[in-house]
């Protein structure tokens, strides 16, 4: 749901340390600890930005900041991402590289913390230098990369592999030229290698999306001058490969300018340049990682309007997006807490070794192909493997499918007996006449048209049970009482001894 939206009087109470009010555009902004930290940015219709913002995300407040160091020039179209030099890193398998080996290289002079990392944009020119900004510290630091740089470019993707590599694709060069090419810049060594890689790679563009899902990179839209995109591309990083999945579902309309964040195994699709002209964001694209379907969610409250050249980042279920090319500033926020669309189902583990063989032999084919080296026995054992797996999960659908079948069948069996019950339950009435308990049915009670009981029970009159054990209370004498209750049942007075 679309939650209610900052107030712009309230903004204005600290206008001084916020972004300015319209059409700020084309900035960069990561999370970090609860907070959100906005840097540089476009303000139409020339004005470009060196600062920082902070935008508390549980108090939903902008933050007044005091930087060091010396930040970067003033830009836009340039990208930022999360770095936590000394925390966990993922299991990472980049390895396919040409070029010096970035492990041989010096060693970092970053200590540890959390960074904001800034690469690129387009200023008084395009820039291709790297700035680390502490968010602890509040320090910018101007990094001196190595290895084989990449050429200046702005509009360009980037993201963090395993917490250690930044992975920089596309964009538009300092020539105009639209991109496709991809740069790896080792976050340990701040050392640059453009990596050798297989496969059909995306066509240049600009403007497009990127994000990590497990050993994957995933690209999304994106401008090649001419035309919008709406084509996806996987980037296999075991194996340096790019793959054109086939996808389900029906397709979004091309955009590009728009924004993705992985929830799950989702990737939310927000905003963009798309062909048709949209005044609200009335719906979200979703697409699932794993079976890659394409959807469409309408979430409830007032949609906010349609954005891009944004920025969007996640907390605790919730995206917030903020700037684009619109007519306030005010932070919107997508409440993703309770969408059952974002529960990641089990993948067996089956599932994985058959997805892993078959990418591994898709590998080994096209190394074949490049070298001559005959590896056909090998690919054949990696196919052969990933079949057995696959008949493995067969097996094990078949058997869920027949145990399910059977609890079905349990529980109509066991609903059926509860509805007789509850219907039986629900014509018995409990009176207590004097002081001793009768059980009979509301049909009995309610059969003399005139009869007291017909008109107590009739509905017209509130008439409350007994708290402790539901039974109505009837002041008469209950010696033969029983009698009566015959008597209205079947029309039946034996004469008593």
């Amino acid at each position: 749901m679309w939650e209610a939206r900052q107030d712009r009087a309230v903004v204005s109470t600290v206008q001084a340390h916020t972004p300015h009010n319209t059409h700020f555009s084309c900035h960069s902004a990561v999370e970090h600890n609860g907070c959100m930290f906005v840097f540089g940015g476009y303000l139409y219709p020339k004005e470009k930005f060196d600062s920082t913002f902070a935008f508390d995300l549980e108090d939903r407040t902008w933050e007044p900041i005091q930087v060091s160091g010396t930040p970067p020039s003033a830009r836009y179209a340039h990208t930022a991402v999360l770095y936590k030099k000394g925390a966990e890193k993922m299991d990472v398998h980049i390895h396919i590289i040409r070029g010096e080996s970035s492990t041989s290289q010096r060693a970092s002079t970053i200590s540890d913390g959390s960074y904001m990392v800034v690469f690129g944009g387009l200023g008084n020119q395009r820039f291709n230098d790297v700035h680390f900004f502490d968010l602890d510290s509040m320090e910018w630091k101007l990094i001196e990369a190595r290895g084989e740089i990449p050429c200046a470019r702005s509009h360009h993707s980037a993201v963090v592999y395993g917490n250690r590599y930044m992975l920089v694709f596309g964009g538009l060069s300092d020539l105009g030229n639209r991109l496709n090419d991809l740069h790896i810049f080792d976050l340990e060594t701040l050392t640059w290698t453009a990596p050798a890689i297989f496969g059909n790679c995306p066509p240049p563009c600009l403007s497009h999306k990127a994000v990590i899902y497990g050993h994957r990179m995933i690209v999304y839209g994106g401008y090649d001058g001419k035309n919008r995109n709406s084509d996806i591309y996987f980037l296999d990083l075991v194996n340096m490969r790019w793959i054109s999945p086939l996808v389900k579902g029906l397709t979004p309309p091309e955009r590009y300018a728009h924004t993705t964040n992985v929830l799950g195994n989702k990737m939310v699709v927000l905003g963009g340049n798309c062909r048709e002209t949209l005044k609200l964001m009335t719906t979200v694209e979703i697409f699932d990682l794993d079976t890659l379907t394409w959807s469409q969610m309408a979430p409830t409250g007032n949609a906010p309007p349609f954005m891009n050249y944004h920025s969007s980042v996640e907390y605790q279920d919730r995206l917030f997006l903020f700037g684009g090319q619109r007519e306030n500033y005010e932070v919107v926020i997508l409440n993703l807490q309770n969408e059952s669309l974002f529960k990641t189902p089990r993948v067996s583990e089956a599932h994985m070794v058959v997805q892993r063989n078959i990418e591994q032999a898709l590998a080994l084919m096209d190394v074949q192909q490049i070298d001559g080296t005959s590896i056909s026995h090998n690919v054949h054992l990696l196919i052969e493997t990933a079949f057995t797996h696959l008949r493995k999960i067969s097996s094990e659908l078949e058997t869920n499918i027949v145990q399910l079948q059977k609890e079905k069948d349990k529980f109509e069996e066991e609903k059926i007996v509860m509805g007789v019950v509850s219907e039986w339950n629900r014509g018995k009435v409990k009176l207590n006449v004097g002081g001793i308990r009768f059980e009979t049915s509301l049909e009995t009670l309610v059969k003399s048209g005139t009869s007291m009981f017909s008109s107590m029970f009739s509905g017209r009159y509130k008439v409350d049970a007994d708290p402790l054990d539901g039974s109505y209370f009837i002041d008469r004498d209950p010696t033969h009482f029983r009698y009566i209750l015959n008597y209205l049942r079947d029309g039946s007075f034996p004469i008593p001894n």
